[in-house]
């Protein structure tokens, strides 16, 4: 029998989209899952950044939507974190892209996060407006406290 989403989703046609449809039925199966990881790559955008990025970000959006909306009997029990491995610099290359910058985001979903603030220390803009990198900041020691918990 083939799986069928809850309250109508349709996920969109993309391989986040595929992996977080598949986690959603695992979550729905009780099958004792506790951490899952997928990847959605493509984020390295050196060259030609404005199209691609754009498309990412899309991509990005609906399947977390589609997924979050999928297992709404279940979000209270779920934590879905979105991290990148690195910062961008504000400045566009030569190749109407952008390289490696310092610092990066994580953005944290579901039904037990205290969440509607920006949690963490940003850094300043001067360094990275002048090309020096990106915004550098402290940030991942507030993810466990928007949960109440203390990292180990």
């Amino acid at each position: 029998m083939p799986y069928v989403p809850e309250n109508n989703v349709k996920y969109p046609d993309n391989p986040l989209a595929k992996s977080l449809q598949t986690l959603a039925q695992l979550i729905k199966m009780e099958t004792g899952l506790r951490v899952a990881s997928v990847d959605y790559g493509g984020w390295d955008t050196h060259e030609h950044q404005q199209g691609a990025f754009a498309n990412l970000a899309d991509g990005l959006s609906t399947a977390l939507g589609a997924f979050y909306n999928d297992i709404s009997n279940h979000q209270k029990r779920v934590t879905l974190l979105v991290m990148s491995e690195f910062g961008r610099r504000l400045k566009s290359n030569k190749s109407n892209g952008t390289d490696h910058g310092h610092g990066s985001v994580y953005w944290v979903l579901g039904g037990g996060i205290k969440g509607r603030r920006i949690a963490g220390h940003g850094g300043s803009l001067s360094d990275a407006v002048a090309g020096q990198g990106g915004v550098e900041g402290e940030g991942k020691g507030d993810i466990w406290g928007m949960r109440g918990q203390t990292p180990n």
